[in-house]
């Protein structure tokens, strides 16, 4: 359990706020809250949204765009620093799974869970600015986005950020990096 973050995410939840983790330690809860909710949730479209709601709260910063929340979580899922965190087998689709096992290196990895990444997100976007009801929503898309914020989620418990500034770095190091810049333009 320790080593899919889950000694941390105890620690979090149970030991008292420490002040230096507070802002970190809210965006993970509730990111968790949005998460269960997505899992009980009445609906394919209850659901969908509510995981948007969960990788939303755990990954925004403000106004954050679909590419760049795209880019996160395919650095916190795709990053070799946590090889177990990929999307398990039986929870994602046949299709984002093909597109994985013929991922030659990290790069395409990454660049396999950006892209789908990008395609829920514009699946929520339809969704919430009202350019599509909730038949737009394929349940196999709801299974892909479950897989990619429950390992996002869990990724970001077992990383070792002290507090959020080390979390806002994080994410302008991930936003500036050229490699990062080649994935949101397509570029290989």
């Amino acid at each position: 359990m320790q080593k899919y973050g889950l000694n941390k995410l105890n620690k979090l939840v149970t030991i008292p706020k420490n002040p230096s983790l507070h802002q970190l330690n809210q965006r993970i809860k509730n990111s968790i809250q949005w998460f269960g909710k997505a899992c009980s949730g009445q609906s394919v479209g209850e659901s969908f949204i509510s995981l948007a709601i969960a990788i939303e709260s755990l990954l925004s910063q403000g106004r954050t765009n679909k590419e760049t929340k795209s880019l996160y979580i395919a650095n916190l899922v795709g990053s070799s620093h946590d090889q177990h965190m990929s999307p398990i087998p039986q929870y994602v689709s046949k299709e984002f799974l093909n597109g994985l096992s013929k991922a030659k290196n990290q790069s395409e990895k990454m660049k396999t869970i950006y892209e789908r990444s990008n395609q829920l997100f514009e699946i929520r976007n339809k969704l919430v600015h009202g350019s599509a009801g909730i038949e737009a929503i394929d349940p196999i898309a709801l299974i892909d986005f479950e897989a990619l914020v429950r390992n996002s989620i869990l990724s970001v418990v077992s990383l070792s950020w002290k507090n959020e500034k080390d979390f806002v770095n994080w994410g302008r190091k991930i936003r500036s990096k050229n490699a990062n810049r080649k994935l949101i333009n397509g570029s290989n």
